[in-house]
């Protein structure tokens, strides 16, 4: 795949290996109509399909769930596999909105665009204020002055986009090539505006949630499998431990980064199943109560963090999965 360059303030090309699908450690359903759906929208015939019935020939997809489920980490191994290249954009370091079409148009036929973190941005809804007819002045009392100076502390610690909700509105309607893939990813979907997230802009919404017990095999069998031998192939031993271990894991109260940062340090699949159910109490209780730090008294096991701590907040470092790859693709990221 060739690089990208000459857009000055604008895309690099990063190589970064690709991440094989079953590395992710996503529902099987899902994740089998996710890549159909893609692999549908780009089936050959399709752009002339849309174009004979005046529809704009993208696919808008939004991801959302807590931190740490996969969603970075699916949009790589999506990118992989079929060869394109996946432009991320963090829209906080966009400097204007001449800046961001240009920056929508480099994308192509094939390529995704990956928003992350869209409800962080500071467009997630735009406040209609009306002004007042008439004012009327007075001389504050103390506690309005305080009140005031209060107000406006809080407004300067806002986090604020560079970018109206209108203008990336207008990015995608019109900036956008033929053929791309628009991804957004979100933590907290409820946030958006529902102009940004209607069918036309986002046509396609998935959950990326807690893991099942069946997921939390898969994940113990990936961590634990011998080099020759895959996930789906098990040695009857390990698949034993392996059903042992996601007895242990509660349905849809963890997420896969965190059964992951627990198996990691543990060397041997008998010490993780020997281990477990104390690690889960300890995680049930912190999260029932609140709590980042996990166990008592803040003590906590090599591999065990919290989201704060481990960098779960962030898709890219947080997401499950090992990095391993077959092949190497490109991550294309603004430049500034």
């Amino acid at each position: 795949m060739p690089p990208f360059g000459g857009y000055g303030t604008g895309w690099k090309s990063r190589a970064k290996p690709t991440r094989d699908l079953c590395t992710i450690d996503l529902d099987e359903k899902t994740k089998a109509d996710l890549i159909s759906d893609i692999e549908h929208f780009w089936k050959e015939g399709r752009a002339q399909w849309y174009g004979d019935r005046g529809i704009p020939y993208r696919r808008g997809i939004l991801m959302f769930g807590p931190p740490g489920t996969g969603k970075s980490s699916t949009c790589f191994a999506i990118a992989g596999k079929f060869a394109g290249a996946l432009y991320s954009a963090s829209m906080n370091e966009i400097s204007d909105e001449t800046q961001l079409k240009k920056l929508f148009s480099a994308p192509e036929k094939g390529d995704i665009l990956l928003l992350e973190d869209i409800d962080s941005a500071g467009i997630s809804r735009e406040k209609m204020k009306k002004a007042p007819k008439s004012v009327v002045s007075a001389a504050p009392a103390d506690g309005a002055k305080k009140s005031s100076r209060s107000k406006k502390k809080r407004k300067r610690k806002e986090k604020t986009s560079k970018i109206s909700l209108a203008g990336l509105l207008g990015a995608i309607d019109t900036a956008l090539n033929d053929g791309v893939v628009l991804i957004m990813t979100s933590n907290s979907p409820e946030a958006l505006d529902k102009a940004l997230i209607r069918p036309g802009r986002i046509d396609k919404q998935v959950l990326f949630g807690n893991i099942s017990t069946a997921v939390a095999e898969h994940i113990f069998l990936r961590m634990y499998q011998d080099d020759a031998s895959s996930p789906e192939a098990p040695n009857s031993r390990l698949a034993r431990l392996a059903t042992d271990f996601a007895f242990k894991i509660p349905d849809c109260k963890l997420t896969p980064a965190e059964v992951q940062g627990f198996l990691i340090p543990r060397v041997t699949p008998e010490e993780a199943v020997a281990e477990v159910e104390k690690w889960v109490e300890d995680m049930l209780a912190a999260k029932a109560t609140g709590r980042n730090i996990v166990g008592s008294g803040g003590v906590r096991a090599a591999g065990e963090e919290s989201e704060k701590d481990s960098g779960f907040g962030s898709e890219e470092e947080g997401d499950s999965g090992s990095e391993d790859s077959e092949g190497e693709g490109v991550d294309l990221e603004i430049e500034f």
